[in-house]
């Protein structure tokens, strides 16, 4: 796995793009657990933090 010129396979963008989302929904499902209806404040702070 070898990036030249910055450019990466369209494999390699196949798999990417499905990591994450799936990434994102298990963070915000994680999050919505914890501060309930709150997780808007939540993600945002995490940003700015």
């Amino acid at each position: 796995m070898r990036l030249e010129k910055g450019e990466i396979s369209s494999s390699q963008l196949m798999f990417l793009v499905p990591g994450f989302i799936q990434g994102s929904i298990l963070l915000v499902a994680f999050t919505d657990r914890i501060t309930k209806h709150d997780t808007w404040l939540a993600i945002l702070s995490g940003c700015v933090i």
